[in-house]
């Protein structure tokens, strides 16, 4: 069993919707779980208006206050889940901190803008001390023109690279554009419609490095 923990001290940088939507495509091939351990508990208002629709594939969802943090994860071992994302507040604290210690890999949602970008640096420092690997994931960025990431992805993954270098990290060299399909997503995941499919392969691209950078930790 692997987990993934999605942190950043910053709010609406992504961390549900990514950890949905990870989960959703792991759960195509292994069993996975999304542990949501934000107090807001949006995974389970997620869950409850996904349950509405009876054709939709079932994702296991959990949560737990940090002391119940080592039982779940036994248990859900017991059950042979493979893969478990963690979902965590917007901050830098203690229950965050439990999250990331339990973690294979953190995963660091930034969007390109100033104020997210300078949260950047603290998550990374909480993962090195816990000597946690890390990736920092660019999110809601804007779209390509012609293949090419905009000047503002450009010089956000450079600010981001210089943080990331000085504590040995590393920056996801592609991204996750915004769009306005994902964010009106509620109760879905875009595994489960073929019109959400550019965002769909942004987001299997991430699957696919977080499952060969865990792969190199082992």
């Amino acid at each position: 069993m692997k987990v993934i923990t999605l942190a950043s001290r910053k709010g609406g940088t992504g961390k549900t919707t990514l950890a949905i939507n990870l989960a959703a495509i792991a759960n195509r091939s292994e069993r996975a779980c999304v542990v949501d351990m934000d107090p807001q508990q949006s995974t389970q208002v997620w869950k409850r208006l996904r349950a509405q629709d009876e054709t939709l594939p079932k994702l296991s969802t959990g949560s737990c206050r940090p002391a119940g943090l080592p039982q779940l994860l036994r248990e859900l071992q017991s059950r042979n889940v493979r893969w478990i994302f963690i979902d965590t507040p917007p901050s830098l604290t203690a229950l965050v901190e439990v999250g990331i210690q339990h973690a294979d890999l953190v995963l660091i949602p930034t969007r390109p803008d100033a104020f997210n970008l300078a949260a950047v640096t603290a998550t990374i420092v909480l993962a090195r001390q816990h000597k946690k690997p890390y990736v920092v994931v660019l999110n809601e960025a804007p779209s390509l023109r012609d293949g090419v990431a905009s000047p503002m992805v450009k010089e956000a993954r450079f600010q981001t690279s210089k943080a990331a270098e000085l504590y040995a990290g590393r920056i996801w060299k592609r991204q996750l554009t915004h769009r306005n399909a994902i964010a009106l997503n509620v109760g879905h995941a875009l595994s489960d419609r073929q019109n959400y499919e550019a965002a769909y392969l942004e987001f299997e691209r991430l699957w696919h490095q977080i499952r060969s950078l865990i792969r190199r930790e082992q």
